[in-house]
């Protein structure tokens, strides 16, 4: 299985990201399949008709998404992650967006080893945003032992793929929200116009036009 550990969606977290107080990490255990918008499109983005810079396209668009997510706090393409924290308390959120099913809650008992909780101990919420796991009516968390990421839940996360064609292939941009496929088709144009990092007057010149994108489906999470 690959797994990858780090901040928070790959990046340094920036100030404007913000996850349920009680997340202590995020771990994206399996990546998305593929990307919210195709090399194809992105070329038309860029008016490209060319097909020599394909691989560096499909490296920028997935560099874009991973901006995105960040941005939006939100995974775009379907994805599997855990969260951990430092002891049970209800609910236990779960960032990322549109959660689809929650796989299992572990813990560390007062022993130190790992069980994996019954699933008729806990209810799950995945239709707020962010989702929620809390304990069963009249069935009180276990007990666990007191040390940092004693809790975790692992889950899958991002709009589902739509499959099209005949035969039928996964299109993993049919259900993300098209202002954030619009969102990475502009980042992708200006990583592939701006691709020295250098500025000469020492100014940051942003595009609102992104903001705007971007506020239309992120997730706040108070």
């Amino acid at each position: 299985m690959y797994e990858y550990t780090g901040p928070l969606f790959g990046l340094p977290t920036p100030s404007s990201v913000r996850v349920p107080y009680n997340v202590r990490s995020v771990v994206v255990v399996t990546p998305p399949a593929g990307e919210p918008v195709t090399v194809d499109l992105a070329r038309k983005q860029l008016r490209l008709i060319s097909t020599d810079d394909d691989d560096l396209l499909a490296l920028q668009i997935a560099a874009a998404r991973v901006i995105v997510e960040a941005a939006a706090n939100r995974a775009l393409v379907r994805q599997t992650w855990r969260v951990t924290y430092d002891r049970f308390e209800t609910p236990l959120c779960l960032p990322g967006g549109d959660v689809t099913a929650v796989q299992s809650v572990t813990y560390l008992d007062t022993d130190g080893v790992r069980q994996t909780l019954d699933r008729a101990l806990y209810a799950t919420d995945i239709d707020s945003v962010p989702g929620r796991v809390a304990h069963a009516p009249h069935k009180p968390w276990p007990c666990t032992q007191a040390v940092p990421g004693a809790v975790s839940v692992t889950y899958d996360v991002g709009a589902e793929p739509a499959m099209v064609g005949n035969p039928p292939e996964p299109d993993y941009g049919a259900n993300v929200h098209p202002a954030l496929r619009a969102a990475v088709l502009m980042l992708v144009a200006d990583l592939y116009e701006n691709s020295e990092s250098t500025m000469t007057t020492g100014v940051a010149i942003e595009n609102p036009a992104f903001d705007r994108l971007i506020s239309l489906a992120k997730v706040v999470t108070i």
